[in-house]
């Protein structure tokens, strides 16, 4: 079941609901995972309402791409689009590219394709590398990141001290993770800003998220 947080007519209880049902056996209802994304699931009160333990849990830093998946899903989806027709170079450089803005952050890998696929569907005849990595450099990419990313911290929305964090992790890269109750650690992790790396360093759940 895909909840679209930005459709009115669905509420939390609506939800809940479902899956309560799911659990009780009315339905032929198997509940794999629970994913909350953003900062909409949790204004919509759709954060769920139990405590899942550690062992049950993945992070976005879990779900990325590997290095192989992330090629295959580029090419397959460059050679969709007729890339390699008109430039085979282009589709190495994109996956070069991908994996240093995305560091296999599904969403924003999935984000780069299309919105770059969109622009350039009028001119894929003439299609250069260069042209796409002048597009993915322009004021008009930047904002379909601002606008339609939900992995994108909302910077307004954040408290001083979550803004004093991700400078820390903007200037050193990295910054050590302490297990406790910091709200400001946590709020960054929940919303997808920050990942816990298996060094237990705080980073940027993708490198575009620094932009």
């Amino acid at each position: 079941m895909d909840i679209d947080v930005d459709n009115k007519s669905v509420t939390a209880g609506q939800f809940w609901e479902t899956v309560k049902c799911g659990l009780q056996g009315s339905h032929d209802i198997y509940i794999i995972m629970f994913g909350a994304y953003g900062y909409g699931s949790n204004l919509r009160d759709l954060s769920i309402p139990v405590e899942i333990p550690d062992f049950n849990s993945k992070s976005i830093y879990d779900i990325k791409f590997t290095d192989n998946e992330l090629e295959e899903y580029v090419t397959n989806f460059c050679r969709y689009f007729n890339l390699k027709e008109h430039n085979e170079n282009i589709i190495p450089e994109f996956i070069k590219y991908i994996k240093n803005a995305t560091a296999g952050h599904v969403g924003f890998v999935r984000h780069i394709l299309y919105y770059t696929r969109e622009k350039m569907k009028p001119k894929v005849n003439e299609l250069t590398w260069n042209k796409i990595l002048v597009y993915l450099n322009s004021n008009g990419f930047n904002e379909t990141i601002n606008s339609n990313c939900r992995g994108l911290p909302k910077i307004k929305s954040f408290s001083h001290d979550e803004i004093k964090l991700c400078e820390n992790v903007l200037l050193n890269k990295k910054h050590p993770y302490q297990s406790s109750n910091n709200h400001s650690v946590l709020a960054l992790i929940k919303s997808g800003v920050l990942v816990i790396d298996k060094n237990y360093m705080l980073q940027f759940s993708a490198p575009i998220v620094m932009r």
